[in-house]
């Protein structure tokens, strides 16, 4: 019974520390990707 309450207590601590994690993030996020191509426009675009 003293290892169950162990282990309950351990894995109450870890949520509650995801939780204030969770809140020191920030709340939103971007992502950008580029790409040079080493080729005139109207070979990479053929319009």
């Amino acid at each position: 019974m003293r290892i169950a309450l162990n282990l309950l207590k351990y894995l109450i601590g870890f949520v509650v520390l995801m939780l204030l994690v969770g809140f020191l993030l920030p709340s939103g996020y971007s992502a950008q990707r580029t790409m040079t191509i080493n080729a005139p426009a109207e070979k990479s675009f053929r319009w």
